[in-house]
């Protein structure tokens, strides 16, 4: 017997949880730098120059801090978290130095 993807009940269609991809698309991304660095923007791969790749963020924004959730909670939402946020220009780092990336949601 097949498994349906969808139900329907009373009118309403419901899906299977597994078939739901809430992961973010886009180029958005939290990165995490050494020393506490923590940035938000577009993200995009530089060409290799003399100093090695790098990857370079543009509409960024410095985390300066957040109320609530952790570091998860703070990937969901930028409201929810009260996540502060500082504008700053593009910010370049080679491509070995973040610790962590995390993809967010296009409107983060």
């Amino acid at each position: 017997m097949s498994t349906p993807e969808t139900l329907r009940i009373d009118g309403t269609e419901y899906v299977r949880a597994d078939s739901v991809s809430n992961a973010p698309t886009g180029n958005r991304c939290i990165v995490v730098l050494p020393s506490g660095w923590i940035f938000v923007g577009n993200l995009s791969h530089n060409e290799a120059d003399e100093n090695g790749a790098t990857l370079r963020l543009t509409n960024a924004s410095n985390i300066r801090k957040w109320a609530s959730g952790g570091f998860g909670g703070l990937t969901k939402s930028r409201t929810e978290s009260g996540a502060d946020l500082d504008p700053c220009g593009d910010v370049v780092f080679s491509y070995d130095k973040p610790l962590l990336m995390v993809p967010v949601d296009a409107d983060w």
